[in-house]
C-alpha cells in the first residue's frame, strides 16, 4: 500500500515531474566481434562472411550466419537456423553447410537439409540435401568447389535421397557419389587445387583402397598418399610452397613421427618442425591456411615446435614462429577457422582477444573473430561496448563514468576490474588483481574498495585512490563492499562494520557490528549504513545511521537485507530483500523521510532484491533481480510513479541482475551495469529473437531520433546514416547529438546544420539543410563521427523553426566523388 507522508513543497514538486516515454536502448552494448563461436569464415561479394553458432552483433540476433562490410555485422538473407560449420563459393554463389534446417527465417524461410546456396538475393536448396538414413538433416564439415562441381564431406548417409556416405558431389542439378566413395569414417576436411581434391577425416578407405585418413581425387580416380596418417583423423588441409600440409589429431605420417601436422611432397611424408604438441588439451591442429608467404595453423595448443604459440602459429618453410595469438578465459579457447579478407588473415573460433605479446598496449578485444595483418597488428572485426563480466558499481567522473566489478575487459580493450567510459568506448585505468565492489569520487579523485591486493603489480590492498595518473594505497587498506565520504573522510564498510580513514590510518566507527555492510549513503547530515547487520543481542535492524558520535537504528529497522541506498528529492530511498520497514509491509523498496517511512506497491518476485537506485528527470528508477510486480512482468528495471506510488516497467527491462544505475541528466539517459546478457527482452524468457544483446552494460536513452528525410542521400562505398538525438519535446539549450555511422572509413566530411531547408538536388542526391553550421571532420576507421551542440536559447528563433542536418563525405566510390546521408529534421519549440 502507498502511505502518503508530507514532504517539502519543493520535493513534492520534484516528485510529480513526468519525463518523456521515449525509450531507446543502445544497440552496441554487445561484445566486440561476434558472440559465441565461429566455425567458418569466407568472403562473398566483397564482404567478410562468418558462420557458426548463435551470433549477436550490434544488439541483434544474427542467427548463425553474418556478413561484415568493414563497419558492422548483418544477417545474410534472414540467416540460417542450425549450426553453420563450413562455406565456400560455387558458381559465384555462397554455399553454407553444417546442421542447417531452415535458411531465410522462420515462417518465411526455405527448408533445407544441411546445405544451402545464397545467390545474393534468395536462398536455394540443393535438391534433397544431405541426410541420415531416416532423411533427417545430418552434419556437413567441409565444402569445396573442384573442376566445376561442388563437393561436400561430413557425417551423412544420404545425398539427394541416394545412399551416399561421407562424401558427395553436386553438379548443379543432382547429387552423386565420388567414384566408389569413402568408407570407415567421416570426412572432416577438403582442399582443392587445380589438379586434385584432397580429402581428410577419420575414414580408412577411399575408392576401395586403404588410405588411412587422407586421400586424393583427380576427378575420375582415387589415390592414396603413401601409407597415410596414423592417429585419430585429419581435420584440415592446405598447400604451401607446392606441398600438401595436413593437420589433425595424429602421431605419425607414412611411418614417420609427425605430431598433429605433416607435409606430403608428392611422394613421401615429412615431420613439420617437431609438429604441434596437444598437451592433452584437445585436438591440436584444427585449421590451416597459407597467407602472406607463411603457413598458418590454428587449434587448441600453446606450442608449435619449440616456439610458444597461443592457439595460432605460423610456419615459414623451416621453423615455427609464435606471434602472440588469441586468448580467452578458459581452456576451451580455440582457433577453428582461418580465412582471408581485406588484406588480413581472419581467425575465427572461441576466444575474447588477440595480441602479439598480451600486453594492454597490443591487445585487441574482438570476440570469436579477429584480423591479423601478417606482421604485428591485430584488427577488431565489429565493435561493441559490452563488458565481459559483472559490473558492481558505476560513478560519474571527469565527463565520463567509471565502472568497477569482476570484469577483465570492457569494450575494445583489456580493462581489469576498473574502466573509464567516455560515452563511446572504455579505457583501462589500472590492472587490479581482485574484485572491486564499490567506487566514489571525492575532490576529483577516484576511490575504490574490494578484495584486491595489487594494482598494476604494486602492493595496494583493498582500498585505493586514483589521482588521474597514479594509484595510491590508503594504509594497509580497509576494503569491503561499500565506500562513502562522511564529514570529509573516506569510510568503508564490510564484515564487522564501518572503518574511517583519518589520513594516516584506519579506525573503527561506532560499536562493533555483526554481519556485513552492503551499502552506505549520506543523508540529512548522517551516514546511513545498510546490509545484513546487527549490534548484538540477536537483533538485526539492517539499517543504521551514524552522526559521528552515535549509531542508531533507523525507523525501527528493516526485517531483512538492505542492498542499496540513494538520496533524492529530500528522502533516502532504500532497496533490498526486506519485506517490512518499521514493522509495516514494504516489499523490497521504501523511502525514509528523516521522520517516517514511505511504502509503495510491492515488488512481488519471490527471493528478489533491489540492488540499485537512481533518479533522472524527476523520476526514481530501481534495478535488481526482480521479474515482476503485482503479477505484471518487469525484468530487472522499473520506474516509480512518484505521484501515485505505482510501478511501471521500463524499456522492457534487463534479463538478469542490474547492480548499478547511474543517471546522465545532460543527455537524458540511464547507464546500467550488472550481470545480464540482454535488454528490452520483455518478460525475460529466453526467446531467440527477443531483446537486444547487452553484455552486462547498457544505455537507455530517453531522447528520440530526429525524423528522417528519405531519398535525399547518396550511396558510395557504403550507405552512410546520420542519427540525431535530443529530448522530446525539444528543449531550448538542450544538448543535441548528431552521429554518423556506416560512412567511408577515414574520409573527410562535413555535417551541415541549418535552421530551415533548401532541398537542392545535386550530385544525385538532395542537399537538405540551410548552411548555418558546417563543421568539418574525418571519420574513424569504423566510418563514424559524433557531434554535440546546444539548440538555440528560448526566443532566439521563432517557435516551429525547422532544424535540418545532413552529412556529406569525400568518397571515390560515389558517382561524383561525394556520398551523403539522408537528411534528418526536428522542430524548435
Amino acid at each position: 500500500m502507498f502511505t502518503r507522508l508530507l514532504l517539502s513543497s519543493a520535493a513534492l514538486t520534484a516528485l510529480t515531474c513526468t519525463m518523456s516515454t521515449a525509450q531507446k536502448w543502445s544497440t552496441n552494448a554487445n561484445f566486440s566481434g561476434l558472440t559465441t563461436r565461429v566455425f567458418a569464415v569466407g568472403e562473398y561479394d566483397g564482404d567478410l562472411v562468418a558462420g557458426g553458432q548463435a551470433f549477436w552483433a550490434d544488439g541483434l540476433n544474427l542467427d548463425n550466419l553474418a556478413s561484415f562490410d568493414g563497419n558492422r555485422w548483418r544477417a545474410i538473407g534472414g540467416g540460417a537456423r542450425g549450426l553453420v560449420r563450413t562455406m565456400c563459393t560455387y558458381g559465384g554463389d555462397l554455399v553454407v553447410a553444417g546442421e542447417i534446417g531452415i535458411v531465410g527465417g522462420l515462417g518465411v524461410g526455405t527448408l533445407v537439409n544441411s546445405i544451402a546456396r545464397w545467390d545474393g538475393s534468395q536462398w536455394h536448396a540443393l535438391g534433397a540435401g544431405l541426410t541420415d538414413w531416416s532423411g533427417n538433416r545430418a552434419t556437413v564439415f567441409a565444402v569445396a568447389e573442384f573442376q566445376g562441381d561442388l563437393y561436400a564431406g561430413g557425417d551423412f548417409e544420404q545425398a539427394g535421397g541416394q545412399s551416399i556416405s561421407f562424401l558427395a558431389k553436386w553438379n548443379g542439378t543432382n547429387w552423386s557419389a565420388v567414384g566408389s566413395g569413402i568408407s570407415g569414417g567421416q570426412v572432416w576436411g577438403l582442399h582443392a587445387t587445380a589438379t586434385h581434391l584432397y580429402v581428410g577425416g577419420s575414414f580408412d578407405v577411399a575408392g576401395g583402397t586403404t588410405v588411412n585418413h587422407v586421400a586424393a581425387w583427380d576427378g575420375s580416380a582415387w589415390s592414396a598418399l603413401g601409407s597415410g596418417i596414423v592417429g585419430s583423423y585429419v581435420q584440415c588441409l592446405a598447400t604451401y610452397q607446392g606441398d600438401l600440409y595436413v593437420g589433425g589429431a595424429f602421431d605419425a605420417a607414412g611411418g614417420s613421427s609427425a605430431e598433429n601436422v605433416a607435409r606430403w611432397d608428392g611422394s613421401r611424408w615429412h615431420d613439420v618442425g617437431g609438429g604441434i604438441p596437444d598437451w592433452d588439451i584437445g585436438v591440436a591442429a584444427i585449421t590451416m591456411r597459407a597467407f602472406g608467404g607463411d603457413l598458418y595453423v590454428g587449434g587448441n595448443f600453446v606450442q608449435a615446435g619449440s616456439a610458444n604459440a597461443s592457439r595460432v602459429a605460423r610456419w615459414n618453410g623451416s621453423t615455427w614462429q609464435g606471434f602472440g595469438g588469441i586468448a580467452g578465459s578458459d581452456i576451451a579457447t580455440t582457433a577453428i577457422a582461418l580465412g582471408e579478407w581485406d588484406g588480413h588473415l581472419v581467425i575465427g573460433g572461441e576466444f575474447s582477444s588477440a595480441s602479439t605479446d598480451f600486453s594492454p598496449a597490443t591487445t585487441v578485444v574482438s570476440n570469436s573473430i579477429v584480423g591479423f595483418d601478417g606482421v604485428d597488428a591485430w584488427r577488431q572485426l565489429g565493435r561493441g561496448i559490452g563488458v565481459e563480466r559483472k559490473i558492481r558499481a558505476m560513478v560519474p567522473w571527469r565527463n565520463g563514468w567509471v565502472a568497477v566489478g569482476d570484469f577483465l575487459y570492457a569494450g575494445s580493450r583489456l580493462a581489469t576490474r576498473v574502466a573509464f567510459f567516455d560515452g563511446t568506448d572504455w579505457w583501462p585505468i589500472g590492472s587490479i588483481n581482485g574484485a572491486v565492489y564499490d567506487a566514489l569520487v571525492f575532490q576529483d579523485e577516484l576511490y575504490v574498495t574490494g578484495t584486491f591486493t595489487q594494482i598494476d603489480g604494486v602492493p595496494i590492498a583493498t582500498t585505493a585512490r586514483y589521482d588521474g595518473t597514479s594509484w595510491h594505497a590508503l594504509g594497509s587498506g580497509a576494503g569491503g563492499d561499500a565506500i562513502a565520504v562522511f564529514q570529509g573522510a573516506i569510510h568503508t564498510g564490510g564484515i564487522g562494520g564501518v572503518r574511517r580513514w583519518n589520513g594516516s590510518s584506519w579506525q573503527s566507527v561506532g560499536p562493533t557490528m555483526f554481519g556485513n555492510v552492503n551499502t552506505m549513503c549520506v543523508f540529512a547530515g548522517e551516514l546511513y549504513i545498510g546490509g545484513s547487520l546487527g549490534l548484538g543481542g540477536g537483533s538485526s535492524a539492517n539499517l543504521y545511521a551514524w552522526d559521528g558520535q552515535t549509531l542508531r537504528t533507523v525507523g525501527g529497522g528493516v526485517n531483512d537485507t538492505v542492498d542499496s541506498l540513494h538520496e533524492a528529492f529530500g528522502a533516502l530511498w532504500v532497496g533490498g530483500e526486506f519485506t517490512q520497514v518499521g514493522g509495516n509491509s514494504a516489499e523490497r523498496f521504501a523511502a525514509w523521510t528523516g521522520s517516517g517511512w514511505l511504502t509503495f506497491s510491492p515488488i512481488t518476485t519471490p527471493g528478489s532484491t533491489v540492488l540499485s537506485i537512481a533518479d533522472l528527470d524527476g523520476e526514481i528508477y530501481v534495478g535488481g533481480t526482480f521479474t515482476g510486480f503485482l503479477g505484471f512482468p518487469a525484468q530487472g528495471l522499473m520506474r516509480l510513479d512518484l505521484a501515485s506510488g505505482s510501478w511501471h516497467p521500463v524499456g522492457d527491462g534487463a534479463t538478469g541482475a542490474v547492480h548499478a544505475l547511474v543517471a546522465d541528466p545532460v543527455r537524458h539517459r540511464l547507464l546500467l551495469g550488472g550481470s545480464f546478457p540482454r535488454v528490452g527482452a520483455g518478460d525475460g524468457f529466453t526467446v531467440r529473437n527477443t531483446g537486444i544483446r547487452a553484455e552486462n552494460f547498457a544505455v537507455l536513452d530517453f531522447r528520440p531520433d530526429w525524423s528522417p528525410i528519405p531519398a535525399t542521400g547518396v550511396a558510395g562505398r557504403s550507405t552512410p546514416s546520420l542519427i540525431g538525438r535530443s529530448v522530446t519535446p525539444v528543449v531550448p539549450n538542450d544538448i543535441t547529438t548528431l552521429r554518423v555511422v556506416d560512412a567511408p572509413p577515414t574520409s573527410a566530411g562535413v555535417i551541415v546544420l541549418g535552421f530551415g531547408r533548401i532541398d537542392f538536388p545535386i550530385f544525385g542526391g538532395v542537399f537538405v539543410p540551410q548552411i548555418n553550421l558546417a563543421p568539418a571532420f574525418t571519420t574513424t576507421l569504423h566510418g563514424e563521427h559524433s557531434l554535440e551542440f546546444p539548440l538555440p536559447a528560448s526566443g532566439a528563433l521563432p517557435p516551429g523553426t525547422p532544424v535540418a542536418a545532413q552529412a556529406w563525405f569525400l568518397d571515390p566510390a560515389a558517382p561524383f566523388g561525394l556520398s551523403a546521408t539522408d537528411g534528418i529534421e526536428t522542430v524548435l519549440p
